[in-house]
Protein backbone atom coordinates (compact mmCIF):
# COMPACT_ATOMS: atom_id res chain seq x y z
CA UNK A 1 0.00 0.00 0.00
CA UNK A 2 2.50 2.56 -1.16
CA UNK A 3 1.57 6.07 -0.07
CA UNK A 4 -1.23 4.83 2.22
CA UNK A 5 0.84 4.18 5.33
CA UNK A 6 -0.08 7.50 6.91
CA UNK A 7 -3.74 6.47 6.86
CA UNK A 8 -3.31 3.68 9.38
CA UNK A 9 -3.20 4.78 12.98
CA UNK A 10 -3.47 2.29 15.82
CA UNK A 11 -3.40 2.11 19.57
CA UNK A 12 -1.08 -0.14 21.48
CA UNK A 13 2.57 -0.85 22.06
CA UNK A 14 5.31 -2.22 19.81
CA UNK A 15 3.48 -5.28 18.52
CA UNK A 16 1.84 -5.68 15.10
CA UNK A 17 -1.86 -5.92 14.27
CA UNK A 18 -2.82 -8.39 11.53
CA UNK A 19 -6.32 -8.20 10.01
CA UNK A 20 -7.87 -10.96 7.92
CA UNK A 21 -11.34 -11.56 6.57
CA UNK A 22 -11.18 -15.19 7.67
CA UNK A 23 -9.06 -17.44 9.87
CA UNK A 24 -5.98 -18.50 7.90
CA UNK A 25 -3.31 -20.66 9.55
CA UNK A 26 0.20 -19.14 9.17
CA UNK A 27 1.94 -22.26 7.93
CA UNK A 28 1.63 -24.98 5.29
CA UNK A 29 0.23 -23.41 2.12
CA UNK A 30 0.41 -19.99 3.78
CA UNK A 31 4.17 -20.16 4.21
CA UNK A 32 4.62 -16.49 3.33
CA UNK A 33 2.24 -15.46 6.12
CA UNK A 34 4.07 -17.74 8.54
CA UNK A 35 7.48 -16.38 7.57
CA UNK A 36 6.34 -12.78 8.06
CA UNK A 37 4.92 -13.55 11.48
CA UNK A 38 8.07 -15.41 12.52
CA UNK A 39 10.15 -12.33 11.63
CA UNK A 40 8.30 -10.40 14.33
CA UNK A 41 7.30 -13.03 16.89
CA UNK A 42 8.99 -13.65 20.25
CA UNK A 43 8.84 -17.43 20.63
CA UNK A 44 9.36 -17.18 24.39
CA UNK A 45 5.81 -15.82 24.65
CA UNK A 46 2.65 -17.93 24.63
CA UNK A 47 0.38 -18.41 21.60
CA UNK A 48 -3.25 -17.79 22.62
CA UNK A 49 -6.41 -18.43 20.60
CA UNK A 50 -9.53 -16.55 21.72
CA UNK A 51 -12.87 -17.56 20.18
CA UNK A 52 -16.16 -15.68 20.21
CA UNK A 53 -19.61 -17.26 20.45
CA UNK A 54 -20.72 -19.33 17.46
CA UNK A 55 -17.10 -19.71 16.31
CA UNK A 56 -16.46 -22.58 13.90
CA UNK A 57 -15.01 -25.05 16.40
CA UNK A 58 -13.61 -27.37 13.75
CA UNK A 59 -11.81 -24.48 12.02
CA UNK A 60 -10.50 -23.19 15.36
CA UNK A 61 -9.18 -26.63 16.31
CA UNK A 62 -7.54 -27.11 12.91
CA UNK A 63 -5.95 -23.67 13.21
CA UNK A 64 -4.59 -24.43 16.68
CA UNK A 65 -3.14 -27.76 15.50
CA UNK A 66 -1.46 -26.14 12.50
CA UNK A 67 0.04 -23.36 14.61
CA UNK A 68 1.30 -25.87 17.18
CA UNK A 69 3.01 -27.88 14.44
CA UNK A 70 4.43 -24.74 12.86
CA UNK A 71 5.74 -23.09 16.04
CA UNK A 72 6.44 -26.21 18.07
CA UNK A 73 4.52 -24.58 20.93
CA UNK A 74 1.17 -25.46 22.52
CA UNK A 75 -1.68 -23.07 21.72
CA UNK A 76 -3.87 -22.29 24.70
CA UNK A 77 -7.52 -21.60 23.95
CA UNK A 78 -9.76 -19.21 25.84
CA UNK A 79 -13.31 -18.03 25.31
CA UNK A 80 -13.91 -14.36 24.58
CA UNK A 81 -15.64 -13.67 27.90
CA UNK A 82 -12.46 -14.70 29.75
CA UNK A 83 -10.03 -12.85 27.50
CA UNK A 84 -10.04 -9.62 29.48
CA UNK A 85 -8.69 -11.58 32.48
CA UNK A 86 -5.53 -12.60 30.61
CA UNK A 87 -2.09 -11.08 31.11
CA UNK A 88 -1.50 -9.83 27.58
CA UNK A 89 2.14 -9.05 28.33
CA UNK A 90 2.82 -12.80 28.29
CA UNK A 91 1.16 -13.42 24.91
CA UNK A 92 3.10 -13.65 21.65
CA UNK A 93 0.60 -14.57 18.92
CA UNK A 94 -2.88 -13.58 20.09
CA UNK A 95 -5.50 -14.80 17.61
CA UNK A 96 -9.10 -13.61 17.91
CA UNK A 97 -11.83 -15.17 15.77
CA UNK A 98 -15.52 -16.05 15.70
CA UNK A 99 -18.58 -13.89 15.87
CA UNK A 100 -20.76 -11.99 16.05
CA UNK A 101 -19.03 -8.61 15.99
CA UNK A 102 -21.28 -7.32 18.80
CA UNK A 103 -19.80 -9.96 21.12
CA UNK A 104 -16.29 -8.55 20.63
CA UNK A 105 -17.54 -5.04 21.31
CA UNK A 106 -19.21 -6.19 24.51
CA UNK A 107 -16.34 -8.45 25.56
CA UNK A 108 -13.46 -6.01 25.09
CA UNK A 109 -15.11 -2.59 25.26
CA UNK A 110 -14.96 -0.27 28.27
CA UNK A 111 -12.59 -2.33 30.40
CA UNK A 112 -12.69 -0.55 33.79
CA UNK A 113 -9.57 0.78 35.56
CA UNK A 114 -7.29 -0.38 32.78
CA UNK A 115 -5.95 0.99 29.53
CA UNK A 116 -6.80 -0.97 26.41
CA UNK A 117 -5.22 -4.45 26.63
CA UNK A 118 -3.67 -3.76 23.23
CA UNK A 119 -1.15 -1.52 25.00
CA UNK A 120 0.25 -4.61 26.73
CA UNK A 121 1.31 -6.22 23.45
CA UNK A 122 4.97 -5.30 23.23
CA UNK A 123 7.73 -5.97 20.75
CA UNK A 124 7.61 -9.59 19.61
CA UNK A 125 3.81 -9.80 19.91
CA UNK A 126 1.13 -9.90 17.22
CA UNK A 127 -2.61 -9.48 17.45
CA UNK A 128 -4.19 -11.54 14.65
CA UNK A 129 -7.86 -10.55 14.31
CA UNK A 130 -9.88 -12.62 11.84
CA UNK A 131 -13.45 -12.19 10.60
CA UNK A 132 -15.84 -10.46 12.96
CA UNK A 133 -13.05 -9.78 15.45
CA UNK A 134 -11.32 -7.68 12.77
CA UNK A 135 -14.54 -5.73 12.19
CA UNK A 136 -14.64 -4.74 15.85
CA UNK A 137 -11.21 -3.09 15.73
CA UNK A 138 -12.20 0.21 14.11
CA UNK A 139 -13.77 3.36 15.49
CA UNK A 140 -17.07 2.11 14.03
CA UNK A 141 -18.25 -1.43 13.39
CA UNK A 142 -20.88 -2.53 10.84
CA UNK A 143 -23.68 -4.68 12.21
CA UNK A 144 -25.51 -7.13 9.94
CA UNK A 145 -27.74 -7.27 8.07
CA UNK A 146 -28.11 -3.55 7.27
CA UNK A 147 -24.48 -2.46 7.78
CA UNK A 148 -25.59 -0.14 10.58
CA UNK A 149 -22.53 1.51 12.13
CA UNK A 150 -22.08 1.40 15.89
CA UNK A 151 -19.09 2.51 18.01
CA UNK A 152 -16.20 0.04 17.68
CA UNK A 153 -13.31 -0.70 20.00
CA UNK A 154 -11.39 2.22 18.49
CA UNK A 155 -8.08 0.34 18.38
CA UNK A 156 -7.76 1.48 14.75
CA UNK A 157 -8.81 5.16 14.99
CA UNK A 158 -10.89 6.43 12.08
CA UNK A 159 -11.43 2.95 10.60
CA UNK A 160 -14.49 1.02 9.44
CA UNK A 161 -13.56 -2.61 8.64
CA UNK A 162 -15.76 -4.63 6.30
CA UNK A 163 -15.59 -8.26 5.16
CA UNK A 164 -16.23 -9.85 1.78
CA UNK A 165 -16.18 -8.80 -1.84
CA UNK A 166 -18.50 -5.80 -1.47
CA UNK A 167 -17.08 -2.40 -2.33
CA UNK A 168 -17.14 -0.45 0.98
CA UNK A 169 -18.77 2.50 -0.79
CA UNK A 170 -21.76 0.36 -1.81
CA UNK A 171 -22.99 0.52 1.78
CA UNK A 172 -25.03 3.68 2.41
CA UNK A 173 -24.13 3.67 6.11
CA UNK A 174 -20.43 3.63 5.25
CA UNK A 175 -20.80 6.39 2.66
CA UNK A 176 -22.60 8.55 5.19
CA UNK A 177 -19.99 7.80 7.83
CA UNK A 178 -17.11 8.75 5.54
CA UNK A 179 -18.81 11.96 4.52
CA UNK A 180 -18.45 13.71 7.86
CA UNK A 181 -15.47 15.61 9.27
CA UNK A 182 -12.29 13.90 10.40
CA UNK A 183 -9.85 11.54 8.69
CA UNK A 184 -11.90 8.37 8.37
CA UNK A 185 -11.49 5.39 6.05
CA UNK A 186 -13.18 2.13 5.15
CA UNK A 187 -11.04 -0.99 4.84
CA UNK A 188 -12.44 -3.91 2.87
CA UNK A 189 -11.10 -7.42 3.44
CA UNK A 190 -12.10 -9.74 0.58
CA UNK A 191 -11.38 -13.48 0.95
CA UNK A 192 -7.64 -14.08 1.23
CA UNK A 193 -6.75 -10.46 1.99
CA UNK A 194 -4.45 -9.94 4.98
CA UNK A 195 -3.27 -6.50 6.12
CA UNK A 196 -0.59 -6.02 8.79
CA UNK A 197 -0.19 -2.69 10.60
CA UNK A 198 2.99 -1.91 12.50
CA UNK A 199 3.54 0.25 15.60
CA UNK A 200 4.36 3.33 13.50
CA UNK A 201 1.41 2.89 11.15
CA UNK A 202 3.35 0.81 8.62
CA UNK A 203 0.95 -1.05 6.30
CA UNK A 204 1.91 -4.32 4.61
CA UNK A 205 -0.17 -6.70 2.49
CA UNK A 206 0.65 -10.26 3.54
CA UNK A 207 -0.65 -12.35 0.65
CA UNK A 208 -1.71 -12.24 -2.98
CA UNK A 209 -5.09 -10.53 -2.42
CA UNK A 210 -5.10 -6.79 -1.79
CA UNK A 211 -7.53 -5.16 0.62
CA UNK A 212 -9.65 -2.28 -0.63
CA UNK A 213 -9.44 1.22 0.80
CA UNK A 214 -11.91 4.12 0.63
CA UNK A 215 -10.90 7.44 2.18
CA UNK A 216 -13.41 9.75 3.80
CA UNK A 217 -14.04 13.35 2.82
CA UNK A 218 -11.83 14.59 5.63
CA UNK A 219 -8.70 13.45 3.77
CA UNK A 220 -9.29 16.03 1.05
CA UNK A 221 -9.78 18.89 3.52
CA UNK A 222 -6.82 20.96 4.68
Amino acid sequence: MTGAERVFRRLGGEGWIVLSGSLVAPGGSQRDLGDRILERLDLSLEPLLATGPHADEAAASDFAEEVEAWLGLPVRRVELQRLREEDWTQVGLLTMTGGPVAAWLDGLGEIPNRATPLADLGEGSLLYAAGEAAQAMGSWAPLPPSCQLVPGLGWLPGAIVLLGETDPMECAEVRDGLGGPGKKYALGLPPGAILAIGPEGEAEVWGDVRPTLALGRGWSQR
